[in-house]
């Protein structure tokens, strides 16, 4: 009964095997039924390109680290003046200026005066542009303005927040820019959109994507604001938009905002459903979990060969009780019960993680990808 109930390319780790050998493949057939193959843990990790195994590769690697939505500011009537606070990002500076990229989601705008705001929209979260420079101090290189308050500001919001990015050495994501990092010899294709706009304009995100992919980048990245309830596990709306957005070209999917979601493999591309928001401007936050991906995206030769996933737990506030506004690493035990929630979390939404631990990293192999895509275009073909 457990199989009749798999998605398509689901793949299931035996975890009470006392030997740790066999990895099983479930195939969704045509017909309903399942075919199941057993081979050995080895031997499966390569020809399957398992996502638990990493084949042993000496590649060339960009690291990346994407973080959830940081809400800095307040709302109309409220004293923003924390924001200014240079200091907000430094238990997490370190990691932030040791890989190749850092991208952040701003939950908010960036507006001189945003005291107008209040009777238009009590809801609204805004700082002082000068609050841009909190994320060049601290490493951050790219921002993505795309989340349930870009509009906060109207146009006046959106210009004042381009501006005060760019004029720190940041660069912008969202708001109808994407952007290609090129390092090494290798670009990668980021852009980033809200759940309410891709709903307005869904052709024209996916266009976007497809460009990317087709301007000759090594792999592409989007990041997805859901405007998301507190939900542990992602809806089918979530699901709808990702397959869209792997099937135009995204090689990463990542949601950035909400609490703490699960990661799935859809045509063999991850996709993390919401590394939970790390910065709440409200004095009690709604949870004191998120999580930062560090993404290590692997080149050989020939050009993108897949990444591998390793999941940081953090805190969203430095002192315990209250909220500083200074997010961390988790320690030891916060970390532990972070992961638990999301193994807990990924049995029913996506990837099985039980008996892995944070340090593990997950395996995305570039050919998995190709291998659906023919899949995909021989059964268009079929008569």
């Amino acid at each position: 009964d457990l199989f009749t109930h798999l998605p398509q390319n689901t793949r299931i780790v035996i975890l009470d095997d006392a030997d740790e050998d066999i990895l099983i493949e479930a195939d969704q057939a045509e017909d309903g039924q399942q075919a199941l193959t057993a081979q050995s843990k080895d031997e499966t990790a390569q020809e399957m390109d398992a996502p638990l195994r990493m084949p042993d590769r000496e590649d060339r690697v960009l690291s990346l680290t994407i973080s959830g939505e940081v809400e800095l500011g307040e709302t109309p009537g409220e004293d923003p003046a924390w924001t200014e606070n240079m200091g907000l990002l430094s238990g997490l500076k370190e990691i932030f200026e040791a890989d190749d990229l850092t991208i952040m989601t701003l939950g908010s705008v960036l507006l001189e005066d945003g005291s107008s705001l209040h009777e238009e929209r009590p809801s609204a979260i805004f700082a002082s542009p000068r609050a841009a420079t909190l994320f060049s101090a601290s490493g951050v290189d790219a921002v993505s303005v795309a989340s349930g308050h870009e509009g906060d500001g109207h146009y006046t919001g959106r210009l004042e927040t381009r501006r005060a990015l760019k004029e720190n050495g940041v660069q912008m994501l969202g708001g109808g820019y994407s952007w290609i990092f090129e390092k090494e010899g290798r670009s990668i294709g980021l852009m980033a959109f809200s759940a309410s706009s891709y709903d307005m304009s869904a052709e024209l995100t996916l266009s976007s994507v497809r460009s990317l992919a087709e301007s000759g980048c090594d792999a592409v990245l989007v990041l997805v604001a859901w405007d998301q309830s507190w939900s542990s596990w992602h809806d089918l709306h979530q699901e709808e938009v990702a397959r869209s957005l792997v099937e135009a070209g995204a090689d990463l999917v990542c949601g950035v905002d909400g609490g703490i979601q699960g990661v799935s493999e859809i045509e063999g591309v991850p996709v993390i459903w919401s590394l939970g928001t790390l910065m709440y401007q409200q004095a009690h936050p709604i949870s004191q979990e998120a999580l930062l991906a560090d993404v290590q995206l692997h080149f050989d030769d020939e050009g993108y060969v897949g990444l591998m996933l390793k999941f940081l737990p953090a805190r969203v506030s430095g002192t315990e009780g209250e909220n500083d506004h200074s997010p961390r690493l988790a320690d030891d035990d916060e970390a532990e019960r972070t992961w638990d929630e999301l193994t807990t979390i990924g049995v029913s939404g996506g990837i099985v993680l039980d008996g892995m631990t944070a340090e593990d990293g997950i395996w995305f192999s570039a050919g998995a990808k190709t291998a659906a895509e023919q899949a995909i275009e021989e059964t268009e073909t079929e008569p």
